[in-house]
């Protein structure tokens, strides 16, 4: 009931255009991951989630959004794949962006529902079980935990597998004016 709640407040802050709040802050992401990875392995026992890549990819980032962003990649993931294949979490960074990946070898996702799977509400059918829970909110979360840090992400799926792809910059963009606008301190 927590979960929803929160959700649902990320949401509206995110409709009323505040966007959810990012509180930056030096972090490494696979620190993050190896977080959310623990978690899943008491919540989900029988599951097998794995992490890989870079062990030093740190960056200007809000680790508890970025951790929840996750949270729901990988609570997607195990919930759209069969029990017994594993979902597996891939860090990699160049030095301007560090790039975040989550697998799984589930059923894949239907072409017509790929351009609208950000939006709000939205909630596939899933093939391994036939409860539903949560709001169709996590994915559309991810997108404004994602974009908030400046970053963007993307979906691809095939019959073999299912990724998501993060992309981060190591740091906050800035804002430059634009042509013809001076910033005055």
């Amino acid at each position: 009931m927590e979960r929803m709640i929160s959700d649902l407040l990320d949401f509206t802050r995110a409709r009323l255009g505040k966007g959810i709040p990012i509180e930056r802050q030096p972090a490494n992401l696979r620190h993050i991951c190896l977080r959310v990875v623990e978690e899943f392995e008491i919540a989900h026992p029988g599951r097998k989630v794995t992490l890989s890549g870079a062990v030093d990819c740190s960056g200007e980032w809000d680790p508890e959004r970025l951790a929840q962003a996750l949270g729901n990649l990988v609570g997607n993931a195990l919930a759209y794949s069969q029990v017994d294949s594993p979902v597996e979490i891939t860090v990699a960074g160049s030095p301007r962006a560090a790039v975040l990946e989550v697998k799984n070898y589930g059923s894949p996702i239907p072409a017509e529902l790929l351009p609208r799977l950000f939006d709000p509400f939205l909630r596939g059918k899933n093939t391994t079980s036939n409860v539903r829970s949560g709001l169709g909110l996590g994915l559309f979360i991810v997108q404004q935990i994602v974009e908030g840090h400046g970053g963007k992400i993307d979906v691809r799926s095939n019959e073999k597998e299912t990724v998501f792809t993060v992309m981060l910059p190591r740091v906050a963009p800035t804002l430059e004016p634009a042509p013809g606008v001076h910033l005055t301190t």
